[in-house]
């Protein structure tokens, strides 16, 4: 017998652009709604999402404010914490009226903080999976490696600074983000025909300098941390710090980098996340 067959569709209502994965089978009444990482977009989490529906899981993605299809909207002055209310109205108008259920949150990079964030705030998040995760305020946020930053890109961030909506990053600066860029060729391929972001300068300064204060006594939902020893973005050690301040169980790959959910064997890292879900009694 295959595996089941499931539908990926975008879709356009009440102010957000989104994905949702539908299962032909629903075996699971928890959602899983996955959070997208500072200039990224939603359709990066695509294979991660038909991977979870295959098993039965319900998926949302939406493109947070200036990202992925939204990315003409100004997000000039908007912090980590703007971002959070516009994932949390996503879920209020979007995800909520169709599901009474509990929430699996799965955030990667600044998703992951933005899920912690959730997390601490809401009280209908059942599970959260934290995917080489920006460290909250108390964590301090230190890189793995050499990311490869070119003329053109430090003209880029210049130009942001200076009132540009845009950072436009290079390809070899794609590149250096992945284990392993050379089998990813196709997935970066991908993420260079849509890397225009009109990211919030504020909000990188704030996540570069963990300065997004997150409550680890307010969390009730059990929570997991994933690490990657060749995560040039953020060192292994993050990882391991942020599981300890969240008080959250640790997964450390040992072959993958950053961009885990995505990146050439990204189905271990969804792997991972399905077989901890059934093991905290996701439902």
């Amino acid at each position: 017998m295959g595996a089941p067959s499931v539908s990926l569709r975008r879709h356009v209502s009440h102010g957000h652009n989104f994905l949702v994965a539908l299962p032909t089978v629903v075996a699971y009444a928890q959602p899983i709604v996955f959070i997208h990482g500072m200039s990224g977009f939603a359709a990066y989490l695509g294979d991660a999402m038909m991977y979870a529906a295959k098993l039965g899981f319900i998926c949302y993605a939406h493109d947070i404010m200036g990202h992925g299809e939204r990315h003409a909207e100004d997000v000039g002055g908007k912090g980590i914490l703007d971002y959070v209310d516009d994932a949390s109205g996503f879920i209020e108008r979007v995800v909520r009226p169709r599901h009474t259920a509990s929430l699996v949150l799965v955030g990667h990079s600044m998703g992951g903080l933005i899920a912690a964030k959730l997390a601490e705030m809401r009280n209908d998040v059942g599970h959260a999976v934290l995917v080489t995760p920006a460290p909250p305020s108390g964590v301090m946020l230190l890189p793995g490696g050499l990311i490869r930053i070119s003329l053109g890109d430090v003209l880029s961030a210049l130009a942001m600074v200076m009132g540009g909506k845009s950072f436009i990053p290079s390809r070899g600066f794609l590149d250096s983000l992945f284990a392993d860029p050379v089998a990813s060729r196709h997935i970066i391929d991908v993420w260079e025909k849509r890397r225009l972001s009109n990211e919030s300068l504020l909000a990188a300064l704030q996540m570069g300098l963990s300065q997004v204060a997150v409550d680890p006594v307010k969390i009730a939902a059990p929570m997991l941390v994933i690490g990657a020893k060749k995560d040039v973005v953020v060192h292994p050690s993050v990882a391991g710090r942020i599981a300890r301040f969240f008080g959250a169980e640790l997964h450390m790959h040992e072959q993958m980098g950053h961009m885990c959910p995505f990146e050439a064997g990204w189905e271990e890292n969804s792997r991972v996340i399905a077989d901890w879900l059934v093991r905290n009694n996701v439902r």
